[in-house]
Parts: structure tokens; C-alpha cells; sequence
């Protein structure tokens, strides 16, 4: 049976459409965020990194945080060095991994979160106003579906990808360098000798 192409592109563009107005809606909250916790010292990245803390309940690496936000390792760890420097968090040790030690809040940090929360709940109930509940909680499936479905889209490339390297067909770097060293010496030319 042949699938509808002119109904399979409705569907594409209907998908890129929503992952556009996401990017938007990130953007927006991020610039909303840095606005709504400007007065008690905190930006939306900030917030964002002490939020990851507090709702885990316990200390968290500098990847998980990452992780649980959908931000980088280094943006994360950039935000913890200025909150450390500000006393709103500190470090422990990981007795996993002792290269990648514990974030934790300390009191100040708890109370700016807990300032932070409800300075949003505020928010949060003006943009309740606007939409059913059921809105909300059919965007919230969707998202997390599409969170879900991309997680295992971006697993199967990275396997494919080590599938690829270790290839029995695919020269290692070392086989590779030999490779070119023979390629040189006949040819009478230096690598030392090429344009960088």
C-alpha cells in the first residue's frame, strides 16, 4: 500500500513548523525568565541550574544538571563557577566519579530558588488564564514525545557511527599516518614542508 506523499509532507511541515515555534518559545522564556528574576540577582540560566538542583532533590555532576536542563557541560559549569561565587552553591565530593564532584545548593541558594518559584507561579497563572488545562497538558505529551523520539533517533546515529569506526574495513589512524609517511618518502616530499 503507498502512503499519501502530499499527506506525508503535511506532516513534515507540520512537525517543523512545531519544533520552530519551539525554538521560539525557548527564546522568548530564556529573555521572560532573565526579566521575572533580574530583581532578586539571578538570570534564567542561573535559575535554570539551581531549578535542576532543586527538583532533584539532592546534589547533582555538572553533566547531569546538563542533562536534566537540556543545556551544555560547559554552559553549566559556567553558571555553577559564578552561583559558587555568589555563595549559592558549593561543591562536594562523588564518591562515583572524583574527577566530577557534587553541586549542591547551600541555604542562600535554596532561598533564591524558592523566591525564584514564586515569582513564576505568579507568571504561571497568567498564562493559565489563556488556555484549558487540556492544552497544556496535550502540548506537555507532545513535547515530551518529541524528547522522547529524538533521544532514540540521536542513540541509533551514535551507534551506527561506532558501528562504522570499528569497521574492519575502515583503516586506523595509525595504519592511516604509515599509509601517507610511504606516500611522501616516494614522492620525495615532507609533511613538514605543506601549508598548515
Amino acid at each position: 500500500m503507498r502512503s499519501n506523499p502530499r499527506r506525508a509532507l503535511s506532516k513534515v511541515d507540520t512537525i517543523t513548523d512545531l519544533v520552530l515555534a519551539i525554538f521560539r518559545v525557548h527564546d522568548t522564556l530564556m529573555r521572560r525568565g532573565d526579566e521575572l528574576v533580574a530583581p532578586i540577582g539571578l538570570t534564567a540560566a542561573r535559575w535554570q541550574v539551581l531549578g535542576a538542583i532543586a527538583l532533584a532533590g539532592e546534589p547533582l555532576s555538572v553533566p547531569a544538571i546538563g542533562k536534566a536542563m537540556g543545556l551544555s557541560r560547559q554552559g553549566v559549569q559556567k553558571q555553577v563557577d559564578l552561583l559558587r561565587g555568589e555563595g549559592l552553591l558549593m561543591l562536594r565530593g562523588n564518591p562515583s566519579h572524583q574527577r566530577s564532584p557534587l553541586v549542591a545548593l547551600t541555604r542562600d541558594g535554596r532561598a533564591a530558588y524558592e523566591r525564584a518559584s514564586r515569582i513564576w507561579a505568579v507568571e504561571a497563572r497568567l498564562l493559565a488564564r489563556e488556555h484549558p488545562l487540556a492544552e497544556f497538558e496535550g502540548a506537555r505529551r507532545v513535547v515530551a514525545s518529541l524528547i522522547t523520539s529524538l533521544d532514540r533517533s540521536r542513540a541509533a546515529r551514535r551507534d551506527e557511527g561506532t558501528e562504522r569506526q570499528d569497521s574492519p574495513h575502515r583503516a586506523s589512524p595509525r595504519r592511516e599516518n604509515r599509509a601517507r609517511s610511504r606516500e611522501d618518502s616516494t614522492t620525495g616530499t615532507d609533511a613538514r614542508d605543506e601549508p598548515l
